[in-house]
């Protein structure tokens, strides 16, 4: 994804030095692959064809000197080098049991997920810097790494081993992070060759074996038992099949071994993309995209590379509208609304962006960015030549991205600014599945990149009940800290057993317009009608009009949330105004009958917001509530 370029094209067939297998990893006879009820022979005999006779991962080994001392590569990575030569002057992270045991405790995950972490977290800067230097002097620190890594009790943190069952070694499973630990682990073989010690290989491929390669070919026989992440329909698929198949074409020495992977990843990614409606878009949200997606084309480019181009992830025309996601869920700059668990200073991945326009040819993308440094595979996979280097022409199809975007399937409107205007603005009536929040009708209003009023957004960090059946206890996460109404003291219901109508959309030049029966969302028995329309007005710097149509068969509460995470105060006849340091944004507020404006102050998850809401002073049988938004200079 990056514009810096290595010497030459990826070149599978160079090996990584391994010598001898051990006995462990030797494939049996018949071999596993015959008993997997989805993998068909043909399609394996097909793959190992395209596939190398020597396993090799992302980039240039370290042994190929013209490739690493490329000029261009040399000062692209040369702050690995002075961050490796830091790391060799501090102590060395070493593993806690108390630190591990502390979610199981106290319900905590910070100190866990940290040492791991900092364990993890020196292969990528010691590895790039030894072949970028190929000095040696990284080498025993790397040798030291890897046996810590391979000796450790487990590479699946605390929140996934609630049992301690792979903190006690009496069972190894791939999740999200071994899924990368054993991707990154794979890698470093592959670039350092016989530099590695062999007893430290020997080490390191048995770990690969117990803790990867192993739960996995298990699973596979059964049709994904004990790996719910195969048959799953979210960013876990992605995640750790990226990891598993990654590491398994990058040091399996038998080829049709490999090949079983590989096609195992092209069956089972099936269900990553299935996930997806039709139009593409991410039900978990920005954060989950840029997370999940990024993943599956990693996935794809390995598969990709491996196969010389044979075997393509992205064949299948629905990653089209994925791809999209990104720029047609973006207001501007990479911002978004925060919808469900995504974190409120996400942005849409720029590499993702990139590599996806590239590939795909869609055009309106930006320039490809620098090399990410967040893995040792994405490093290599970056430096060195991949597809995204040679790009497509835009295709005949067009990209819609434009002044809005309606995710019709999802039923998800996006609003953007043109001209003079200043507001962006996004608005769901669906979109819920994984992730979600009971947020049916919630919407986010910013002026430039600023979000001033609207959906919180999602935690900072998960706690220990977050997945639980305690997960809408929070009112960061059920209705009551969204911008939607609460019916008669009932929040909505859980927004992915539910389904809001659209009863009709308006799109034209100067107006977008939504209109939502929310309704189902509250189950109260005394709601005849709650219908909400949505109104974006392209005049002068921008208009935003809400209103909230609602009817009781009894007198009920009526009241409406406005969540903001900005500074507000109250003007005065039924004006309220959002502002930071850059902008300002009136809400002017009409109703039928009287009411107050009051606030309560949530911390939740990380997040600090006030929930701003506006109450109808007294019980009402039918109510229309109007709410004008407008930039303020």
């Amino acid at each position: 994804m990056s514009s810096t370029s290595a010497s030459t094209t990826p070149d599978p067939s160079e090996g990584n030095g391994s010598g001898t297998v051990p006995e462990s990893v030797r494939v049996p006879t018949p071999p596993w692959w015959h008993s997997a009820p989805r993998l068909k022979a043909a399609q394996l005999s097909a793959i190992a064809a395209t596939l190398p006779e020597i396993p090799a991962g992302f980039g240039k080994p370290c042994k190929d000197r013209s490739a690493w001392e490329a000029d261009d590569l040399q000062k692209s990575l040369a702050s690995f080098v002075s961050i490796a030569r830091q790391l060799q002057q501090q102590p060395f992270p070493a593993w806690s049991d108390a630190a591990y045991l502390e979610f199981s405790t106290s319900g905590r995950r910070e100190k866990g997920a940290e040492m791991m972490r900092a364990r993890r977290s020196l292969l990528m800067p010691l590895v790039v810097a030894e072949c970028l230097e190929n000095q040696g002097q990284f080498v025993p620190m790397i040798h030291r790494v890897l046996t810590e890594l391979a000796g450790d009790p487990t590479w699946i943190p605390a929140p996934h081993d609630v049992n301690l069952t792979s903190f006690s070694r009496k069972a190894y499973w791939v999740e999200l992070l071994s899924a990368r630990c054993g991707h990154e682990i794979a890698q470093s073989l592959y670039l350092l060759g016989d530099k590695i010690d062999p007893e430290v290989r020997s080490q390191a491929i048995h770990a690969l074996e117990e803790r990867i390669f192993a739960p996995v070919r298990k699973s596979l026989q059964a049709d994904g038992k004990d790996s719910g992440w195969l048959t799953a329909h979210h960013n876990w698929n992605a995640v750790c099949l990226a990891g598993v198949t990654g590491a398994a074409v990058t040091v399996l020495p038998d080829r049709h071994e490999r090949a079983a992977f590989v096609a195992a990843a092209v069956e089972y990614s099936k269900n990553y993309i299935s996930g997806f409606p039709e139009d593409g878009y991410c039900v978990e949200g920005t954060g989950y995209w840029n997370y999940g997606f990024s993943n599956y084309c990693t996935l794809r480019e390995q598969i990709w590379q491996a196969t010389g181009g044979k075997t393509d992830l992205f064949a299948d025309p629905k990653v089209r509208e994925i791809a999209l996601y990104g720029p047609r869920i973006q207001w501007i700059n990479g911002t978004t609304p925060a919808f469900g668990d995504c974190g409120p200073d996400v942005k849409v991945s720029q590499h993702l962006a990139a590599y996806c326009g590239a590939v795909l040819g869609l055009g309106a993308v930006s320039e490809t960015p620098a090399i990410r440094r967040d893995t040792l595979f994405a490093v290599c996979m970056d430096a060195f030549d991949h597809s995204a280097r040679h790009p497509l022409q835009a295709s005949d199809h067009p990209s819609a991205i434009g002044d809005h975007t309606y995710f019709d399937k999802a039923m998800v409107l996006v609003c953007r600014a043109t001209g003079e205007g200043r507001l962006f603005a996004s608005i769901k009536a669906g979109g819920n599945g994984d992730h979600s929040h009971n947020d049916i009708g919630s919407f986010s209003i910013a002026v430039g990149e600023a979000t001033l009023v609207g959906d919180p957004g999602g935690p900072r960090y998960y706690r220990k009940e977050t997945f639980t059946d305690q997960r809408y206890d929070s009112k960061l996460l059920n209705s009551y800290g969204h911008p939607v109404p609460l019916v008669g003291g009932t929040l909505q219901s859980e927004a992915n057993k539910t389904q809001a109508i659209v009863i009709g959309t308006r799109f034209d030049e100067s107006v977008h317009e939504i209109e939502i029966d929310m309704k189902p969302a509250y189950a109260l028995g005394e709601l005849s009608a709650l219908i909400r329309s949505f109104t974006y007005e392209r005049v002068g710097p921008g208009r935003i009009v809400l209103r909230d149509f609602v009817r009781f068969s009894t007198p009920q509460n009526f009241e409406v949330a406005l969540p903001t995470c900005a500074l507000w105060r109250n003007l005065g006849n039924g004006t309220i105004e959002f502002f930071s340091r850059e902008c300002r944004l009136q809400a002017r507020i009409e109703c039928t009958e009287p009411f107050e404006i009051n606030s309560e102050e949530i911390r939740d998850y990380g997040i600090e917001l006030s929930r701003v809401a506006i109450r109808l002073k007294t019980p009402v049988e039918t109510a229309s509530l109007t709410i004008t938004f407008e930039a303020a200079e």
